[in-house]
């Protein structure tokens, strides 16, 4: 079943890649989602064949007309001319304000591009080995320019080695830089492309102008013996405030770029995408009380870190963040967090200690799935913090799940031929993707959930599980609500069941002491809460003093 569903996506995507919406004068073009621009596209998405008609110069229209419909060309598409060997020269109108990444990789016979300054973006690889490639203007316009964007053009190889310009865009240091260099970016330095300084471990300080309003992600990658960057005073965009050697986008209070000498300042929110991506000095890190997220990629390959401090602030860590972090040993995430991202601590091959709190809800894909922490986790349901995660070893006929788990993760069933019955409590609030995918064994499923309405539910929850069969046990008053509740629907057999422990009397899955405080209040009149059967506890008619005996009882473990 598994592999005829991947051959399936596969066959769809393959014949979804080589599609376009229309073609006029042997370009090809999708429509925009606004239906009045459109985008040049690609003619043989593995560009073998790719526009093998075009010869010499090749004018893209600023225009376009189809089926009585005029639609404006506004961009050029991830690799749309791509091994395109024909075309030697390209103009391009002042309508297109984007050249994706790849756009004219391996043009080897492209000699001079024509960039007009409608263009804000040029996207990484777009003009990569057109070998030819000796002119081509970057106008100021361009805020965005990707990583090696004319990595192996003729252009790019005739400039002398130092930090290369195209433009007002410091677009990349060429040759090797000397140890301890103290680098000024030029006094009109508007744009700072992706990754620019890459790999220049000679870097030891940089100072960026006041007119750059643009800075790339990884710009400072494996830049190992960086330690001073400063913003020159009167820049809007950018500070460096606090000499905190790094870059803060002063608007939004996100630091986008730092070092292994970054202090993060106590007014930064947020820890920006790629911000510390193979910064291979960093050691430690001790992020502020104002922290609320940790971005996608941020600390990725940071491989000397081995010290992390994460606020009582931070909410999300988000995908990647400390991917192949090969030197962090430990991990504790605060108890404000409620959202670790997709591969998030993927390939921490020293983490052997971490600890979540049930303040998570959500945890993604493979997060630690390839740590030594994870790995040495005992068999039976894994529970990060707040979430069911996944079931590790032989799955048994029956599960009944953790009280007080929040979230059944993506899948965490799926696939459990042998799986015959399961317990959901009523602290759940979230059901997963698939969480119930091809279950064909399940014959019981008791969900103690009062306000099924208020779950969300990801897609295909019960896809190919025998709902018509499974017998569905909820609570008591609820069926109803489990046979109009999108997904719960599809069960035909539903019974009320008391889904309620003795001694449970607030209702919370926990027998305590506020149990015993509310039965108290009950006793003295000085609560008439309709507690249902919660309260009787003995099972033998009123509440009294009985009840309250029974309750001590389960208290003292009697």
């Amino acid at each position: 079943m598994k592999r005829f569903l991947l051959i399936t996506l596969t066959l769809a995507f393959a014949l979804a890649a080589s599609a376009y919406d229309f073609k006029v004068n042997n370009l090809c073009y999708d429509i925009n989602s606004d239906g009045f621009t459109v985008e040049v596209v690609y003619e043989d998405y593995y560009g073998t064949n790719n526009y093998t008609s075009i010869v010499g110069d090749l004018v893209i229209p600023s225009s376009v007309t189809y089926d009585g419909k005029t639609y404006s060309v506004v961009s050029i598409a991830w690799r749309a001319f791509t091994s395109c060997q024909g075309v030697t020269s390209v103009t391009i109108p002042s309508s297109v304000t984007v050249i994706s990444g790849m756009a004219f990789t391996k043009c080897s016979n492209l000699t001079t591009v024509i960039i007009p300054n409608s263009v804000t973006e040029i996207g990484g690889y777009a003009f990569q080995d057109c070998t030819s490639l000796t002119t081509v203007n970057v106008p100021e316009s361009v805020t965005f320019l990707g990583n090696f964007t004319f990595e192996n053009t003729a252009w790019f190889d005739t400039q002398p080695d130092g930090m290369v310009y195209a433009g007002k865009v410091a677009y990349m240091y060429k040759g090797t830089m000397p140890d301890n260099t103290a680098l000024r970016l030029r006094s009109d330095t508007k744009t700072i492309a992706q990754g620019a300084f890459r790999d220049c471990v000679g870097l030891k300080s940089i100072t960026i102008p006041a007119s750059t309003t643009s800075i790339g992600s990884s710009i400072f990658a494996n830049c190992s013996n960086l330690e001073r960057i400063t913003i020159d005073s009167g820049n809007t965009k950018f500070d460096s405030r606090n000499n905190c050697n790094a870059i803060i986008e002063t608007a939004t209070n996100t630091l986008v770029a730092g070092c292994k000498a970054s202090t993060v300042p106590n007014t930064v929110y947020r820890i920006g995408n790629y911000s510390f991506s193979t910064c291979t000095g960093l050691t430690s890190i001790t992020l502020p009380n104002s922290v609320t997220s940790i971005g996608e990629d941020a600390f990725y390959r940071c491989t000397a870190l081995t010290s992390v401090t994460l606020p009582n602030s931070l909410i999300v860590i988000e995908k990647n963040a400390f991917e192949r972090c090969e030197t962090l040993p430990s991990i504790v995430i605060p108890n404000s967090v409620t959202t670790i991202g997709d591969f998030a601590f993927q390939d921490c091959s020293a983490l052997t200690s971490a600890t979540i709190p049930t303040s998570v809800t959500s945890v993604g894909k493979d997060a630690f799935d390839t740590t030594p922490w994870f790995q040495n986790l005992p068999e039976g349901v894994i529970y990060l913090g707040g979430v069911a995660y996944q079931y590790k070893g032989t799955m048994p006929e029956t599960v009944e799940l953790r009280k007080g788990v929040k979230t059944i993760g993506a899948g965490l069933f799926s696939w459990s031929t042998t799986l015959k019955s399961v317990t959901i409590p009523r602290s759940v609030t979230t059901i997963g993707d698939e969480a119930f995918f091809f279950c064909t064994g399940l014959e019981e499923l008791i969900c103690k959930i009062d306000n099924i309405n208020a779950v969300t539910m990801g897609s295909s929850v019960f896809t190919f599980s025998p709902t018509n069969t499974c017998v569905l046990k909820v609570p008591l008053g609820t069926a109803f609500k489990y046979r109009n509740a999108d997904q719960w629907s599809s069960f035909t057999n539903i019974e009320e069941i008391d889904t309620y422990d003795p001694g449970d009397v607030d209702g919370n899955d926990l027998i305590d002491g506020n149990d015993l405080n509310v039965l108290i209040n009950i006793l003295l009149g000085k609560d008439n809460t309709d507690y249902g059967n919660r309260a009787n506890i003995d099972r033998q008619g009123g509440v009294d003093g009985n009840d309250l005996n029974a309750l001590i009882n389960i208290l003292l473990g009697k």
